[in-house]
């Protein structure tokens, strides 16, 4: 053999090393196309008795969902407020209320969950507000 069949198959050999070793790009992964936004309440926002909480949020995800829940939690860990439904679609928009009527001062934490498929993969998002 010749020094340039060997130059040329040790460059023909690196190369096939350099492929075989490159990275795929990376898959676009289900928390990278899923979002869940909520744009009312607000964070820090303050009810006060009797007021009418308007819950409005959009949830979407890169594959078909199986539902959603909607919690309001005290601080104290009371449920209440709760709310589920089940749906099979990429992308959900919720609408609700809910009156105020605790008294006193209090925070609340207000979970959207949605439920991505039956092997128990969700996404959620909180927030808290507070009512007096």
């Amino acid at each position: 053999m010749n020094k340039y069949t060997i130059t040329s198959l040790a460059a023909i050999i690196m190369l096939i090393v350099e492929w075989g070793c490159k990275k795929a790009d990376p898959a676009i992964t289900i928390e990278e196309q899923s979002n869940v936004e909520i744009a009312s309440p607000y964070e820090s926002q303050t009810f006060k008795t009797n007021d009418t909480v308007f819950i409005k949020a959009q949830i979407n995800a890169g594959v078909e969902m199986h539902g959603y829940e909607i919690s309001l939690v005290k601080n104290d860990s009371v449920v209440i407020y709760a709310e589920s439904e089940h749906v099979h679609c990429t992308e959900i928009d919720i609408e609700k209320k809910w009156v105020n009527n605790l008294t006193g001062q209090n925070e609340l934490k207000l979970t959207i969950k949605a439920t991505v498929d039956h092997e128990g993969m969700e996404m959620s998002k909180c927030i808290v507000f507070k009512t007096e």
